[in-house]
């Protein structure tokens, strides 16, 4: 690779952008937000931080309460066990429903860390697949300025 001596800009060792879209950039220098830009190099203790709340599951789970809680009163006046059982499945299955979604599903995800001491939240997004890619992005600037060759 040749340097074109025409160029009004010195190349910059070690520096790479990773991540860049409207609402961040992760570059081997710095984390640019828009509540601020931060140095990689003074970044410690990165977390990510998944919220799970959300009102429709809550409404799911009193939905299968109650087709237990109406089950039962027909279970006993028609004497039939059949009954029960198919409210417990239909309760069983609105409940592992609801656990595997909120597990696969998180409805906010956070990348926060501490910036010369101070705690900073980084990035938020609901999309799974774009929180990897800037948590990934992130991943490597640290890397190489924590690398000992940087």
């Amino acid at each position: 690779m040749s340097i074109d001596p025409d160029s009004t800009t010195p190349p910059r060792r070690g520096w790479a952008v990773y991540y860049d879209d409207q609402r961040i950039t992760i570059t081997s220098w710095y984390v640019d937000t828009p509540d601020g830009r931060y140095a990689t190099a003074n970044l410690s203790g990165v977390l990510q931080v998944r919220t799970h709340a959300h009102p429709g599951r809550s409404i799911a789970l009193i939905a299968g309460g109650l087709e237990l809680s109406v089950a039962l009163p027909f279970t006993v006046a028609y004497h039939s066990a059949a009954m029960i059982v198919v409210g417990l499945f239909a309760a069983a299955g609105v409940g592992a429903g609801i656990l595997v979604d909120a597990r696969r599903n998180p409805r906010r995800l956070e990348l926060r860390a501490a910036h010369r001491g101070t705690e900073v939240i980084l990035f938020v997004s609901r999309d799974r697949a774009e929180f990897e890619r800037v948590r990934w992005a992130l991943i490597r600037a640290l890397e190489v300025t924590r690398s000992p060759l940087h």
